[in-house]
Order: structure tokens, then sequence, then C-alpha cells
């Protein structure tokens, strides 16, 4: 095999750098509100990547639980809503561990 169809192994994080986007947000999303209690499971990105539709559905019910509306969106940043009005992403994590009363390392889900 030629170098330039050499087969290259990426790690998670390098395969996050490719894909980047929701895929990897909504995978940590799920991780964060897994660990707020807010979801039964939580999913890796590559998983999420590949089961986007169940997957993007089970993140943003885990949001809506506390009030939280998330546009899941593939290879964009994700958008989110509370009363309709957009909010940040760490406005919305700040948000979910106030109503849950649970304090999580939050850079530990951030890009």
């Amino acid at each position: 095999m030629d170098k330039k169809h050499e087969i290259v192994r990426l790690t998670p994080e390098e395969l996050e750098e490719i894909i980047g986007g929701s895929f990897a947000e909504t995978a940590r999303d799920s991780e964060f509100l897994f660990k707020l209690g807010l979801m039964n499971e939580r999913y890796g990105m590559t998983y999420t990547t590949f089961h986007w539709g169940s997957c993007s559905q089970k993140v943003d019910d885990g949001w809506a639980n506390i009030g939280i509306t998330c546009i899941p969106k593939p290879g964009s940043s994700n958008e989110y809503y509370l009363d309709g009005k957009p909010i940040t992403r760490g406005e919305a994590y700040r948000l979910a561990m106030d109503r849950t009363g649970i304090v999580l390392n939050v850079n530990f889900f951030q890009d």
C-alpha cells in the first residue's frame, strides 16, 4: 500500500477535530446531562455520529427536563434557548447545574 492510500488510525480527539460541530457537542452534552441525572445514558462522539437521530433526540429530551430547548445541528454549533430566547451553551450549563443543585467542572465538557 503506498503512502497516499495508507490507513491512518485516529484518536477520538483527532476524529472530533475532523468531524467537529454538534456531533462532538451533543456527545459532550449527553455526558454532562447524564452526570446531572437528566439522562439515563451517555454517548461517545463516534456513536453519536453514527446514531445521530436517536442520540440528538435523547439529548434534546434531557435538556427539556430543565426547561431548556436545544437544537442540535450536524456540522455546526448547537443552539440553546430558554423561554424562546437564545442563550449560550455556557449559560445552559450553568442553568442546568443551578436547577439540579449539582456542580461539575464544565471545562471537561467544553471545546
